[in-house]
């Protein structure tokens, strides 16, 4: 697989919380127009991978039985999880029939936001 000109997880600032932890900080104030939607890829990518991740560790016992039943690499899954890789529409599709409706779960992870300590 070629490495992509665009890694979504180089949106965040800590790249390796990319698709694991629920709250991400962003690298916000996008220099341009495709820096604006590239970010709004990233972070959509990243609500989806928590979900897939959650569910996926639930149903399959780990990521690679997850790999297996999607009939991909395990290789491809963790790079599109972790961000490495775009994650695809089909990719949705396929974890939707396998691990169930994802979109309201992930729209709760993409609207979270920091809250105040106080």
């Amino acid at each position: 697989m070629s490495s992509p000109k665009f890694q979504p997880r180089r949106s965040a600032m800590w790249a390796d919380q990319f698709g694991k932890a629920e709250f991400v900080i962003w690298r916000e104030n996008p220099k341009s127009p495709t820096a604006a939607e590239y970010l709004a890829t990233a972070k959509m990518q990243h609500a989806y991978a928590v979900v897939i991740r959650k569910r996926a560790r639930t149903k399959y016992r780990s990521i690679k039985g997850y790999a297996e039943a999607c009939g991909v690499s395990y290789d491809r899954m963790t790079k599109v999880l972790r961000g490495e890789a775009l994650m695809r529409l089909d990719d949705i599709g396929q974890a939707q029939h396998l691990l169930g409706d994802l979109h309201v779960e992930a729209m709760k992870v993409l609207s979270r936001r920091l809250e105040p300590q106080g």
